[in-house]
């Protein structure tokens, strides 16, 4: 659970925690078990040829073994690939993505940070070619996040994305005037106004991380959803060598957590304006049966074996109703007692349908549909929400051959609609022509 915020009228969100500079000294496993306890953390990985196997930049092996580590993970690890040195430089000037499709993104990094300044080993001749290419990068390859580390030096690349009305929607800025240093930043850029996601680093670590969360909670970034990201005071020499200190990013993430990922603001005074209609396309059941039904299930005495009958029998209610519009072809091959049936008395039902529950709460709604639809196909989605509310999908095995006709997603209960919202565009992506989404509750 999150913890009560200090600050309750800030609205600030934290996305993302960044731990940056994990490298062969810290054990995967560890990292995978910070991961599980705190959702929103993503550890960065910096790729610099040059320096790879020395501190804070990992050997190939040991990446490989940390793609494969948070792959298996629930939910997955989130990944951030920090490009230094040639492969930064090889992008800005070449505009070369192989490197990106053919060894990042098969192994799970879904943001890609350009750390393009010269204690990073990047110089950029000329800033032209180097925003033509990122440009093209970010246009190519939409799947992952650019982040853009945005300083004095980098301006020429970032600036004119902040004049920009309709940005991209997968790039971000990262405002660190350290150049990753790890100097102490104390005065803060306002968030791009035309709503560019942005992060903040320099200086952050277990003593400072507060102070800034609370700076800009209350400064440039009340009423934003920002990531905060952190590499040099998560760095300690143990046993004479410098490493990726597990203990200080325990310690960063414990405090993150006591002091709230994110802010929920009061709710305004309503009054008594009732609800707005449901849209046209939905469809809210008033049988008094399902009402009666309904307030047993809410009841917090129903023990767990009638709470499960009771979400299939309403299931099956729900199913009836919303099955109502498939459609039928003829039959002419019927026969009852009286004699053949003839014109449309005699009918089947002519679409494929697939039944998708989302993991793991609607897999309670499975049985109910497949007693009205025995032939349906059922095809597993699984997402889970950060505590900031965005859906990660973790599994999905849906067929590439064979799109069914009418997919109905299974989610007993619906809140801000997040995740189904992206089950949606899960399935529409897939090729499906008609969704209908069956809940419970929302």
């Amino acid at each position: 659970s999150v913890p009560q915020p200090a600050h309750p009228l800030d609205e600030m969100s934290l996305r993302t925690l960044g731990l940056c500079g994990v490298d062969d000294s810290v054990d995967v496993e560890l990292l995978r078990l910070i991961g599980m306890r705190y959702s929103r953390v993503e550890f960065g990985v910096l790729f610099r040829e040059d320096k790879e196997g020395q501190p804070r930049y990992p050997t190939r092996a040991w990446v490989g073994a940390l793609a494969e580590t948070a792959a298996s993970s629930v939910p997955p690890m989130r990944l951030a690939a920090h490009l230094c040195g040639r492969r930064c430089t090889e992008l800005l000037t070449t505009g070369s993505l192989d490197w990106v499709r053919g060894y990042l993104l098969p192994i799970g990094f879904k943001r890609i940070q350009l750390n393009s300044t010269k204690v990073n080993g990047v110089e950029i001749q000329d800033f032209k070619v180097a925003t033509k290419n990122l440009r093209s990068a970010i246009a190519e390859v939409q799947e992952v996040e650019w982040i853009i580390q945005a300083n004095m030096e980098t301006r020429e690349l970032w600036e004119p994305l902040l004049s920009e009305i309709d940005p991209p929607h997968n790039v971000s800025i990262l405002f660190d005037a350290s150049c990753g240093t790890g100097v102490l930043t104390t005065t803060f850029t306002p968030p791009p106004r035309n709503g560019m996601p942005c992060g903040y680093a320099g200086g952050l670590g277990p003593d400072t991380v507060i102070g800034v969360l609370q700076s800009l909670r209350r400064g440039v970034a009340t009423g934003r959803v920002i990531w905060i990201d952190m590499e040099s005071r998560l760095r300690s020499v143990i046993d004479g060598k410098e490493s990726f200190d597990v203990s200080k990013a325990q310690a960063v993430c414990k405090a993150v957590n006591k002091e709230g990922w994110e802010q929920v603001v009061a709710p305004e005074d309503t009054g008594s304006t009732p609800p707005p209609p449901p849209p046209p396309n939905t469809k809210v059941s008033g049988h008094p049966l399902l009402a009666h039904k309904m307030t047993l299930l809410r009841d917090h005495s129903t023990p767990p074996r009638d709470f499960r009958q009771l979400l299939r029998e309403i299931t099956f209610h729900l199913g009836y109703e919303a099955t109502s519009t498939l459609l039928t072809a003829m039959r002419s091959d019927v026969v009852t007692p009286l004699g053949p049936v003839a014109g449309d008395k005699a009918v089947r039902l002519s679409e494929n349908v697939a039944l998708v529950p989302v993991l793991r709460a609607g897999l309670g709604m499975v049985d109910a549909m497949l007693e009205l639809l025995p032939n349906a196909v059922v095809h597993h989605l699984g997402m889970f929400r950060t505590h900031g509310g965005r859906p990660i999908e973790y599994y999905s095995r849906l067929p590439k051959d064979g799109v069914s006709d009418m997919a109905f997603i299974l989610e007993p209960m619906i809140a801000t609609s997040a995740t189904t919202h992206a089950a949606i565009q899960k399935l529409k992506g897939w090729g499906c022509p008609k969704i209908i989404v069956l809940s419970v509750l929302a």
